[in-house]
Order: C-alpha cells, then sequence, then structure tokens
C-alpha cells in the first residue's frame, strides 16, 4: 500500500509538471462528478468517459473534495480542471513507471484536446457542424458516431456535436498512441491528411502531444501489434530452442506450447 502511494504521488508530481491544472484522481471521483453534472441515476452502472473529464471551478467545489485532488484547499483552484483518472490496483502493482507515466499522459492528451475543442474559438454552430460531416463523409461519421455511443465515449449519446469533437480526440489519440486501433475502431475512415486537418480544425496536435507529456514517460511504440507480436514469438522460439541445444522448429516449438 505505502509503494502505491508512493506512485500515485510521483504520478500527481509529474502530471502538475506537465499541466497546472491537471489533477490526478480516483475513479470514483470521476464517476460522482458525471452523475451530479448529467443528473445520472444511481442504477446506471456503465458511465461514459470516466478516464478523463474536463470539469469547471464551481462543479469541483461543489462535488469533490480538495483531498480527493491531492490538495489542502481549493483556494488556488483554476477556473477550469482536468480529472485525470489515476491507473488502476493492477497496474499501479505491476506496471512500471515509466509505463504508467505514459498512461496518464495519454489521458492527459486526450483531455487537453476535449477542452481545445470545447472552447468558445472552436465551438461549432449546427451550419459549421453540417458542413464538417458532409466534407466528412456522412456514412463515416454515422459509423463514427454509433461506435464512440458504444463504446461509452458519449456523455450525451445522441449529440452529433459530442460526437464530433470526440471523434477527433479519440481519433488523434490512437493515431499518436495506438495507430493500430484506427482501423479497428473506425473502418471507414481513412488516415490521410485530409481526415486529419478537417478533425484538428486549425488546432496544433503535434503541440498539445509534446506539452501534455509527462516527464520521464517514454515515447509510443508506433510499431505495429502484429509485428510486435511476431518478433516476440520469433524471440520466445530462438530462446526456447537455444536453451534445450537443438535447432529450431516451428511445429515443435507449437507442440510444446499447446
Amino acid at each position: 500500500m505505502a509503494e502505491e502511494i508512493s506512485t500515485i504521488q510521483a504520478l500527481r508530481t509529474a502530471l502538475s509538471a506537465a499541466d497546472r491544472t491537471a489533477f490526478l484522481v480516483e475513479a470514483r471521483v470521476i464517476r460522482r462528478l458525471i452523475r451530479e453534472r448529467y443528473e445520472v441515476a444511481n442504477v446506471v452502472v456503465a458511465l461514459p468517459h470516466t478516464h478523463c473529464q474536463v470539469v469547471s471551478e464551481d462543479d469541483i467545489r461543489k462535488f469533490a473534495h480538495p483531498d480527493e485532488l491531492g490538495l489542502n484547499s481549493f483556494e488556488l483552484l483554476p477556473k477550469e480542471c482536468l480529472l485525470i483518472c489515476e491507473p488502476e490496483s493492477g497496474e499501479l502493482d505491476h506496471w512500471p513507471l515509466q509505463e504508467l507515466k505514459q498512461l496518464v499522459w495519454r489521458r492527459l492528451f486526450h483531455a487537453s484536446l476535449d477542452r481545445e475543442l470545447q472552447s468558445e474559438k472552436q465551438a461549432s454552430d449546427l451550419v459549421a457542424l453540417r458542413k464538417g460531416i458532409a466534407a466528412f463523409g456522412q456514412v463515416e461519421f454515422d459509423e463514427a458516431h454509433y461506435v464512440l455511443r458504444t463504446e461509452l465515449y458519449l456523455t450525451v449519446p445522441n449529440s452529433r456535436e459530442e460526437a464530433w469533437r470526440e471523434l477527433a480526440a479519440v481519433y488523434f489519440e490512437m493515431r499518436y498512441f495506438e495507430p493500430d486501433l484506427l482501423p479497428i475502431w473506425f473502418p471507414s475512415l481513412r488516415d490521410s491528411d485530409a481526415v486529419q486537418a478537417l478533425l484538428a480544425r486549425g488546432l496544433d496536435i503535434e503541440r498539445v502531444f509534446q506539452e501534455t507529456r509527462l516527464d520521464g514517460a517514454p515515447s509510443p511504440e508506433l510499431i505495429s501489434h502484429a509485428a510486435s507480436d511476431e518478433d516476440r514469438l520469433l524471440t520466445t522460439r530462438r530462446n526456447w530452442s537455444l536453451a534445450i541445444g537443438v535447432s529450431q522448429s516451428d511445429q515443435g516449438y507449437q507442440r510444446q506450447l499447446r
């Protein structure tokens, strides 16, 4: 337990250094805020967007306590806060600190994009939204909207405005941290310069990516999962073969693996 607390404190320190408006909190704090802000009934178990939230100072003061944000008081609370869900107990117990920092970085990156996309200068009127969807493709957008709703990324499931903003945040999060997931989540969506420009809407995504990086967090491994798994398989097979002093055999390896 003491080691877990030490790890959380190290993550909070690194997060605060990256963004003074961001706070690492337990999942229950974010769940409570979602229930209160969006008037979600207590019987609803699966809540949306619990990995991070953009929350106003007023809502923080009403629905949270300073020590839940690692603070002594709310005296210097910023007008808008980013609440980042801390890693789960299993992750805290078994993941190296560097990997935990990368996870928090990823969530901070997403939350920062949410904040930028929700800002007044980025808020789109209905006409602009329709033009954006038309340029993006109605079929592609409807597919993405369905995925985001199903995967619990939308606090207002039927909101096209929120779906449009969240699509941008999820798209760039995956593109920078796990690009293999893009064709799986959005099979109709092409990862092209035109799509990126349309979703970014003038935002400097690279700047946000660099500014949200936690000190000591490793760069994402952008090698494909298939290539990574194949490399791991070859390495394991080679080590197995060398350890018992026999030549490599795919059939023998698979037989022993079974």
